[in-house]
């Protein structure tokens, strides 16, 4: 079986969250199989392990999609398996598995944070604005992965595939776990989106004055001056701009919780890392983040109220301890071991069902 996986996706310096996940799985399930993967960009090995089969193909997009597939037809692949939505079908002699990992495009109106340019908002306006386009895509593959049965249920009631639907975990990188030392820095990881309501955490420091808040994702100027509009004192949040999973460990090392008001997710993953080594978390009141969190793990706060979250911020010091014993536990429960086997698993009768059908 020639298994390729399009890595096209992973970033050429500092992860992002479909970066990670990209890297992460393709890297655990490289240990189970050979694979080849597809690549836009040499600097995108680095997250890979070494000396992993590759083939050079254009960046995605919908205006070079022809071309990928024509190149993985001469390849002879059997089974191309994207960690993303957008692998489109052509004229493909090979069996596909993709994957959507959340389906807030069609539950929130225009997520865009302030740097999202002109062009790709219309982008994002126009493929959303009917599900033709993501029905196309996903009944154009032969089964679907997402992260979450909350994600699973999502697809389903807006009726995005007819294909198999298997649910396949996030799981936390290896980290070794920090000596907690609580503190007053609070930690978010994660972008800029409406939804995610970064703007809410900050409006809600002037009722903590003794915190502050460090933003670790890349953050346009415009952004950062939004949300300082928010404090009288600025040192209460920072923006890193990008980080390395050493650099994020050893912000955790030295910070409070990591927290988050974000009302939609597909899964939240920087909640199970933070967790895994050992990081108290602050968490939305959100369905999702209750499946992914066992109950006693997590701080819940109602996300659509500044004072809610202060209340959590200041609960903090006194459970701290009980959430990181209960989040150690958690996070136990993902793998990305676990999730490559799974994914085998459809890799395979994927497979099988192609031969025996022909």
């Amino acid at each position: 079986m020639k298994l390729v996986v399009d890595c096209r996706i992973l970033s050429v310096d500092h992860h992002y969250g479909l970066s990670r996940y990209g890297a992460s799985i393709t890297s655990a399930l490289a240990a189970l199989t050979p694979l080849t993967v597809v690549i836009n960009d040499k600097r995108q090995l680095k997250h890979l392990p070494v000396d992993i089969p590759y083939l050079m193909a254009p960046a995605p997009g919908f205006h070079t999609q022809r071309k990928v597939i024509r190149m993985l037809n001469d390849f002879g692949a059997d089974i191309v398996y994207s960690p993303t939505q957008f692998f489109t079908v052509g004229r493909a002699n090979f069996r596909i598995i993709t994957s959507l990992h959340d389906t807030n495009g069609f539950d929130t109106h225009r997520p865009f944070s302030a740097d999202v340019p002109r062009h790709q908002r219309f982008l994002w306006d126009a493929f959303h604005a009917t599900k033709r386009p993501q029905r196309a895509i996903l009944n154009g593959a032969d089964h679907v992965i997402t992260v979450s049965e909350q994600a699973k249920q999502s697809i389903l009631a807006h009726k995005l595939t007819t294909k198999p639907i298997t649910v396949i975990y996030n799981a936390p990188f290896t980290a070794k776990s920090i000596s907690y030392h609580g503190g007053n820095t609070l930690v978010y990881i994660g972008s800029f989106f409406a939804y995610k309501q970064v703007e809410l955490l900050v409006s809600a420091f002037p009722l903590l004055p003794d915190y502050r808040l460090v933003c670790v994702s890349k953050a346009a100027p415009a952004i950062q001056q939004g949300l300082r509009k928010h404090l009288t004192e600025q040192s209460q949040l920072e923006f890193l701009n990008g980080a390395t999973d050493e650099e994020i460990t050893e912000l955790m090392k030295r910070s409070a919780a990591l927290v988050t008001a974000s009302t939609h997710e597909g899964f939240g993953l920087p909640i199970i890392e933070a967790q895994s080594i050992g990081l108290p978390v602050i968490i939305s009141d959100i369905p999702i983040f209750h499946e992914v969190c066992n109950e006693g793990s997590a701080l819940f706060f109602d996300p659509h109220s500044p004072e809610a979250f202060a209340e959590a911020v200041r609960k903090l010091p006194a459970n701290a301890t009980k959430l990181i014993a209960a989040g150690h536990k958690n996070a136990a429960r993902f793998s990305w071991q676990r999730s490559a086997e799974q994914l085998f698993k459809v890799i395979q009768e994927v497979y099988r069902s192609s031969h025996t059908k022909s």
